[in-house]
């Protein structure tokens, strides 16, 4: 556990801890192909 920590630690700033948080990504667009049509929440 503390060497989870540790890396959490160690890359805080490249973690999103809220939605909020990644509003302000203005890269590329991302698109996932799917195997089927359902939703992911």
């Amino acid at each position: 556990m503390a060497r989870i920590e540790a890396y959490i630690l160690l890359y805080y700033n490249f973690f999103a801890f809220s939605l909020e948080d990644l509003e302000g990504y203005k890269g590329k667009s991302i698109h996932i192909q799917l195997k089927d049509d359902y939703s992911i929440f």
